[in-house]
């Protein structure tokens, strides 16, 4: 197993523009809120990331068109789990419009935490070079530069999580 592939077992987990997940990118995308949207290769890069986490979360399934076809409840294995990681990425694209909303940006340690997590990866992974890790990134329809957007979106979808948790629900709770 290759250090990305760990990576996708392990995932589901700067301001600036340029990013691949929003603004009408002319790429296809799956999902899209006004402005916003996720294209094909986050969307496969996401997908991949929670299916392989259920496979490594839960070793006594297999990833087999046995167990994806396998009835579960009214639906099939792939049917609820497809919904569920659609549910999760839905989540990533609505909490970065609210990242925008609300005007939030990342704290410089946070962006410094997603640039040296990228720079450990190549160092360690990759013999320090980055075409190498996009040689296997490939595989998922990404490469180094997207990978560091997926790191900065989750970023953001937790300073948004943060954000909310702090100063919306935090303002309405009461102890009546």
């Amino acid at each position: 197993v290759t250090l990305l592939a760990m990576l996708v077992f392990s995932a589901v987990g700067c301001n600036g523009g340029g990013s691949y997940f929003y603004k009408n990118k002319s790429d296809e995308f799956i999902f899209k809120y006004g402005d916003y949207s996720v294209t094909k290769n986050f969307y496969t890069y996401w997908m991949a990331s929670y299916k392989a986490g259920l496979m490594y979360q839960y070793s006594d399934i297999d990833d087999t068109d046995t167990f994806w076809n396998s009835a579960y409840g009214n639906s099939t294995a792939n049917e609820v789990y497809t919904s569920n990681a659609d549910s999760i990425i839905k989540n990533y694209l609505m909490s970065l419009y609210l990242f925008d909303f609300y005007k939030l940006s990342l704290s410089q340690s946070k962006a410094a935490q997603v640039e040296k997590q990228l720079s450990e990866l190549v160092a360690d992974g990759y013999d320090g070079n980055i075409a190498n890790l996009n040689k296997e990134a490939y595989e998922y329809g990404i490469n180094y530069d997207m990978l560091r957007e997926i790191y900065l979106a989750e970023a953001k979808t937790e300073a948004v999580y943060d954000y909310v948790l702090t100063n919306v629900v935090n303002s309405k709770l009461t102890d009546e």
